[in-house]
């Protein structure tokens, strides 16, 4: 499995703040993986996330890429877009788009 984090941000001191929460959460997904026997590699990419998501499944060979989806809708998925439509709609791959999950 290939975790990966994109880091669309182009500002320099923005880019430090910014990389930093990423690699953050990179490291959660890592240890909840590690946590459940699952074999993984982890990677750190930049710029546009739609593209570095289906590149990097495309150059690792993955059978399938599943990704999260914030659930945003009407005018803000609108204004902000949706990264899971753009990779689904440009993706040879299947992709699973997997809806957040709340704990109560």
């Amino acid at each position: 499995m290939c975790l990966l984090s994109v880091d669309s941000r182009r500002a320099r001191s923005i880019l430090l703040s910014a990389t930093s929460v990423i690699k953050d959460t990179l490291a959660l997904a890592e240890a909840r993986a590690a946590a459940a026997g699952v074999t993984y590699e982890a990677r750190l990419a930049y710029g546009n996330v739609a593209d570095a998501i289906r590149e990097t499944a495309v150059n690792r060979a993955c059978d399938a890429i599943v990704l999260g989806s914030r659930g945003l809708t009407g005018f803000k998925r609108l204004m902000i877009g949706s990264i899971s439509n753009a990779v689904t709609a440009k993706s040879l791959l299947p992709v699973l788009i997997v809806k957040r999950f709340l704990l109560a």
